[in-house]
Protein backbone atom coordinates (compact mmCIF):
# COMPACT_ATOMS: atom_id res chain seq x y z
CA UNK A 1 0.00 0.00 0.00
CA UNK A 2 1.13 3.37 -0.74
CA UNK A 3 -0.02 6.42 1.16
CA UNK A 4 -2.55 7.68 -1.44
CA UNK A 5 -4.33 4.26 -0.88
CA UNK A 6 -3.87 0.76 -2.33
CA UNK A 7 -1.64 -0.09 -5.28
CA UNK A 8 -2.47 0.13 -8.99
CA UNK A 9 -2.70 -3.37 -9.15
CA UNK A 10 -5.12 -4.27 -6.22
CA UNK A 11 -7.73 -1.54 -7.36
CA UNK A 12 -9.41 -4.35 -9.04
CA UNK A 13 -9.83 -6.99 -6.75
CA UNK A 14 -11.02 -4.44 -4.29
CA UNK A 15 -13.73 -3.10 -6.42
CA UNK A 16 -15.14 -6.59 -7.12
CA UNK A 17 -14.79 -7.52 -3.26
CA UNK A 18 -17.18 -4.33 -2.34
CA UNK A 19 -19.57 -5.55 -5.25
CA UNK A 20 -20.08 -9.48 -4.86
CA UNK A 21 -23.55 -9.45 -5.11
CA UNK A 22 -24.55 -7.32 -8.13
CA UNK A 23 -21.46 -9.10 -9.88
CA UNK A 24 -22.73 -12.57 -8.45
CA UNK A 25 -26.39 -11.66 -9.84
CA UNK A 26 -25.13 -10.07 -13.27
CA UNK A 27 -22.97 -13.90 -13.83
CA UNK A 28 -26.39 -15.98 -12.79
CA UNK A 29 -28.12 -14.00 -15.77
CA UNK A 30 -25.76 -14.51 -17.93
CA UNK A 31 -25.52 -18.51 -16.86
CA UNK A 32 -29.37 -18.28 -17.43
CA UNK A 33 -29.59 -16.97 -20.76
CA UNK A 34 -26.37 -18.46 -22.43
CA UNK A 35 -28.11 -22.04 -21.01
CA UNK A 36 -31.76 -20.91 -22.40
CA UNK A 37 -30.14 -20.08 -25.97
CA UNK A 38 -28.56 -23.27 -25.93
CA UNK A 39 -31.81 -25.00 -25.45
CA UNK A 40 -33.60 -23.13 -28.21
CA UNK A 41 -30.81 -23.77 -30.98
CA UNK A 42 -30.00 -27.59 -29.51
CA UNK A 43 -30.85 -30.02 -32.44
CA UNK A 44 -32.81 -32.55 -30.95
CA UNK A 45 -33.32 -34.87 -33.47
CA UNK A 46 -31.86 -38.17 -33.75
CA UNK A 47 -28.61 -38.60 -35.64
CA UNK A 48 -28.59 -40.35 -38.06
CA UNK A 49 -25.03 -42.88 -38.92
CA UNK A 50 -25.86 -43.88 -42.74
CA UNK A 51 -23.37 -42.07 -44.70
CA UNK A 52 -24.69 -40.47 -48.18
CA UNK A 53 -23.60 -40.56 -51.68
CA UNK A 54 -23.85 -42.21 -54.36
CA UNK A 55 -21.68 -45.58 -53.13
CA UNK A 56 -23.71 -46.25 -50.09
CA UNK A 57 -27.49 -45.89 -51.98
CA UNK A 58 -26.61 -49.66 -53.20
CA UNK A 59 -29.36 -51.21 -50.68
CA UNK A 60 -32.05 -48.57 -51.32
CA UNK A 61 -31.79 -49.91 -55.11
CA UNK A 62 -31.61 -53.34 -54.74
CA UNK A 63 -34.73 -52.94 -52.21
CA UNK A 64 -36.41 -50.85 -54.73
CA UNK A 65 -35.76 -53.21 -57.37
CA UNK A 66 -36.89 -56.29 -56.38
CA UNK A 67 -39.50 -54.92 -54.54
CA UNK A 68 -41.90 -58.32 -54.07
CA UNK A 69 -45.74 -57.47 -54.07
CA UNK A 70 -46.31 -60.88 -52.77
CA UNK A 71 -47.76 -61.64 -49.49
CA UNK A 72 -45.06 -63.99 -48.31
CA UNK A 73 -42.22 -62.61 -46.47
CA UNK A 74 -39.26 -64.33 -45.68
CA UNK A 75 -37.61 -64.68 -42.17
CA UNK A 76 -33.92 -65.01 -40.63
CA UNK A 77 -33.00 -67.27 -37.81
CA UNK A 78 -29.67 -67.37 -36.42
CA UNK A 79 -28.67 -70.63 -35.50
CA UNK A 80 -26.58 -71.22 -32.11
CA UNK A 81 -25.07 -74.02 -30.18
CA UNK A 82 -26.91 -75.06 -27.45
CA UNK A 83 -23.68 -75.81 -25.88
CA UNK A 84 -22.17 -71.76 -27.12
CA UNK A 85 -19.54 -73.62 -29.42
CA UNK A 86 -19.11 -73.59 -33.06
CA UNK A 87 -22.91 -74.22 -35.08
CA UNK A 88 -20.91 -75.55 -38.00
CA UNK A 89 -20.51 -78.47 -36.84
CA UNK A 90 -22.08 -82.08 -37.46
CA UNK A 91 -24.13 -82.04 -34.22
CA UNK A 92 -25.51 -78.33 -34.14
CA UNK A 93 -26.25 -79.22 -37.85
CA UNK A 94 -28.39 -82.01 -37.48
CA UNK A 95 -30.44 -80.78 -35.11
CA UNK A 96 -31.21 -78.14 -37.03
CA UNK A 97 -31.99 -80.19 -39.36
CA UNK A 98 -34.42 -82.21 -37.07
CA UNK A 99 -36.05 -79.24 -35.70
CA UNK A 100 -36.83 -78.33 -39.50
CA UNK A 101 -38.27 -81.30 -40.36
CA UNK A 102 -39.94 -81.12 -37.10
CA UNK A 103 -41.67 -77.90 -37.85
CA UNK A 104 -42.60 -79.43 -41.70
CA UNK A 105 -44.33 -82.63 -40.55
CA UNK A 106 -46.44 -80.07 -37.94
CA UNK A 107 -49.53 -80.27 -38.92
CA UNK A 108 -50.66 -76.93 -37.03
CA UNK A 109 -48.11 -75.38 -39.19
CA UNK A 110 -48.85 -76.47 -42.80
CA UNK A 111 -50.88 -73.52 -43.43
CA UNK A 112 -47.74 -70.99 -42.40
CA UNK A 113 -45.55 -72.96 -45.22
CA UNK A 114 -44.68 -72.34 -48.84
CA UNK A 115 -42.97 -74.33 -51.20
CA UNK A 116 -40.01 -71.91 -52.72
CA UNK A 117 -39.14 -73.62 -56.64
CA UNK A 118 -35.95 -72.15 -57.74
CA UNK A 119 -35.54 -72.03 -61.62
CA UNK A 120 -32.59 -73.77 -63.50
CA UNK A 121 -30.19 -71.37 -64.96
CA UNK A 122 -31.68 -71.11 -68.55
CA UNK A 123 -34.82 -71.60 -67.52
CA UNK A 124 -37.90 -70.33 -69.58
CA UNK A 125 -40.27 -69.07 -66.88
CA UNK A 126 -38.14 -67.11 -64.09
CA UNK A 127 -41.11 -65.16 -62.79
CA UNK A 128 -42.12 -68.00 -61.23
CA UNK A 129 -40.75 -68.32 -57.92
CA UNK A 130 -42.84 -69.28 -55.44
CA UNK A 131 -45.12 -72.17 -55.33
CA UNK A 132 -48.39 -72.95 -53.82
CA UNK A 133 -49.37 -73.74 -50.16
CA UNK A 134 -47.97 -76.77 -48.04
CA UNK A 135 -51.63 -78.82 -47.86
CA UNK A 136 -53.64 -77.28 -50.05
Amino acid sequence: MTENGPERGYALFEWIGRHVWPIAAVMLVIAVALASFGLAVADDTEPSFAPTGEIYTTQDRVEDVFESSSPVRGAVFIAEAASGDDVLTRDALLELKRNQEALRTDHASQQYLMTAVLPRPGHRDRRRLLGSRRGR
